[in-house]
């Protein structure tokens, strides 16, 4: 279903969204507890494969086979993510090389150091510490392909007004460490003038791999590009950062793993963005902990491969928060965005997004953690599977929930939705459409108008859990049901059998008569599986309330797109968008502006010339796969 947009109460985030903009950051040996859990803890976001009951469930004749998945989804593995020295932070001071930043030039007695005015070159392995302040010059690495470069931050301050603070040109990795105590920062001025053949477009620029490490703070301020970019894999293991760019606070191309840190990023673009368009197995974001409070006008964190988050503090803004979420805009405005799975095991996230708050073109799990999530579109999306195995989630959107299949096997989750408030769609091909309980507190809430509170585009699995939904329509499931465990609450009441309101035989017929009554025929017509319009007819009905007679019309929409008051439907006015029993979307862009379905249940009166049927819905309530439709007759 996808009336998006509607707008609703406004949800103000807990004073967990206002977090104080740095925390301290976490000292070394909380850095290396961060590795001390096992692969297995590591890897909890699979869930137990269904009973074999659930796997007896049969889809309708003309949907995909829907049976539950017998199967978990694909682990996101971050084995040696990172190493020791990695996680240190710490340094040799009587081996290192001093560096002393003195204004407009800078002195230092190595021979693998090179001054020339501002510019301070370093060619070969070791240790450097740099201190003091540097006037519109630069930091150049450029040592050996296997050489490993530590640069020791101790108060220093670089400005370059038309390049990069630090340019890693080539090395085999770089170290930039924070000592404790040290505040450091770096800036550009606003313009990025080439030297060379790359392309630097950063205040911190590195080809090779790139760690930041210490507890010290770093702040970084790039009014005209990026914050921090990494070509290859960069890692935090620790400190503090405060990241303010035009476009993204930080980038990075193979990966960006983070052990801990306290993170205040407020970007133009992305807060984090990695993206790899090279390798599809690559573009992978791994949070282990931190605290973080982003600011973005596009996404909070958006990676092309997979996306873990094991712990950690959020609190993510994009695109001016959920109170943006009828902005114009082409840019997506995320919480956190992935083309790969997503997995979160655990962390207190809390996310006011113009656009969804997750969302992954393939799977998205949850074991563990609090989420609040107040949004302008989904507040989960996934194109493949949603799986639910622990955590508290609070979400407030358009749409709670949003993928192909749905699974929630334990938690608990409050949702309230303008419009569906759990959706399984036909967005993947990996999975057939369904929405499966096999546990958790489930909470539904949906506002008035054409909305269900679970909306399945197949089959409707209950096998446990405690689900209440309150709102107009409670269950809405093309395919079958199985229902043989569970609480089930609609508007207050617990029911021992579960509704289905669903799309009626050709749909009811309604719209406003020329006499400016409502009602017309029942759609006397057997869907053909190709979307094609029902024929016109002339029978006057009886009162439409069964399912025999198709229910009642359809929400009238006008020609220009918008929603009606629901009181009377003008002849040039059209229904919602048909789709065609595949699940795919038409444009509509065919249909004549006729009448095509009211929004008042239909009753006797004459029929309008060519007017057809919208959605049809019964109010016959249904506990076992015989009565499911044998099609979806239109989108909402």
């Amino acid at each position: 279903m996808k009336y998006k947009r509607i707008s609703g109460a406004a949800l103000l985030l807990s004073a967990a969204m206002l977090l104080s903009a740095c925390a301290a950051a976490p000292s070394a040996t909380e850095q290396v507890s961060v590795q001390a859990a096992s692969a297995t803890e590591q890897e909890s976001v699979q869930a137990a494969a269904p009973t074999t009951e659930q796997n007896s469930v049969q889809a309708a004749s003309t949907l995909p086979d829907a049976t539950p998945l017998d199967a978990a989804p694909a682990e996101i593995e971050v084995s040696d993510a990172f190493s020791t020295r990695d996680l240190s932070g710490t340094y040799d001071a009587s081996a290192a090389v001093r560096i002393t930043l003195g204004g407009a030039s800078a002195s230092c007695d190595s021979a693998a150091v090179t001054v020339s005015g501002a510019t301070v070159t370093i060619t070969a392995a070791g240790t450097y510490l740099l201190s003091g302040t540097l006037y519109n010059g630069t930091v150049i690495v450029d040592a050996g392909k296997d050489d490993k470069v530590q640069l020791v931050l101790d108060n220093a301050s670089i400005n370059s007004d038309t390049f990069a603070a630090i340019y890693v040109k080539q090395a085999d990795k770089v170290f930039l460490t924070l000592p404790d105590g040290t505040v450091n920062t770096l800036t550009n001025g606003g313009t990025f003038t080439a030297i060379d053949d790359n392309n630097v477009d950063g205040v911190i620029f590195s080809k090779d791999d790139l760690t930041l490490n210490g507890n010290g703070k770093l702040v970084v301020n790039s009014p005209a590009k990026h914050g921090i970019v990494c070509k290859d894999d960069l890692v935090v293991a620790g400190g503090t950062y405060e990241i303010t760019a035009a476009s993204h606070a930080i980038s990075a191309k193979d990966s960006f793993s983070v052990a801990g840190g306290a993170f205040t990023l407020t970007a133009g673009k992305d807060g984090v963005h990695v993206e790899n368009s090279d390798d599809a197995a690559l573009g992978n974001v791994y949070i282990a902990d931190g605290t973080w409070t982003v600011t973005a006008d596009g996404d909070g964190v958006s990676a092309s491969g997979t996306l873990r988050v094991d712990g950690g503090t959020f609190a993510v803004r994009t695109g001016g928060g959920k109170q943006n979420a009828k902005a114009s805009s082409d840019e997506s405005r995320k919480g956190f965005k992935a083309d790969g799975n997503i997995a979160f095991n655990g962390g207190t996230v809390a996310i006011d997004a113009a656009d969804d708050g997750i969302s992954s073109d393939a799977d998205i799990t949850i074991s563990a953690g609090n989420y609040a999530v107040a949004v302008g579109d989904d507040g989960i999306h996934a194109d493949g599977l949603v799986q639910i195995d622990g955590g508290a989630l609070d979400i407030n959107g358009a749409e709670g929930i949003e993928a192909t299949y749905i699974r929630i096997n334990d938690g608990t989750v409050n949702i309230y939705a303008t419009d569906d408030g759990i959706n399984a769609t036909r967005d993947s091909s990996a999975y057939s459409s369904a929405v499966e309980f096999n546990g958790g507190e489930i909470t539904v809430e949906v506002g008035p108008g054409d909305t269900d509170g679970i909306d399945s585009n197949g089959a409707l699995i209950i096998t446990g859990g405690t689900i209440s939904v309150t709102g107009n329509s409670a269950f809405d499931y093309d395919g079958t049901l199985t229902f043989t465990g569970g609480t089930v609450i609609i508007n207050g009441e617990q029911v021992d059998t579960i509704p289905n309101q669903m799309f009626g035989r050709g749909g009811g017929r309604g719209g406003t008569m020329p006499d400016g009554n409502f009602g017309g025929p029942r759609g006397n017509w057997t869907p053909n599986g190709d979307g094609s319009t029902p024929p016109d007819g002339s029978t006057t009905p009886p009162d439409g309330n069964t399912r025999q007679w198709g229910g009642r019309g359809g929400k009238g929409r006008p020609a220009d797109g918008s929603t009606t008051s629901g009181d009377s439907v003008t002849p040039d006015a059209r229904g919602g968008k048909r789709r065609p029993a595949d699940g795919t979307a038409n444009s509509d862009s065919s249909v004549t502006p006729d009448a095509r379905g009211g929004k008042t249940p239909g009753g006797q009166g004459s029929v309008p010339t060519n007017g057809r049927g919208g959605k049809g819905r019964t109010q016959t309530e249904v506990s076992d796969a015989t009565t499911a439709p044998t099609q979806k007759m239109a989108t909402i």
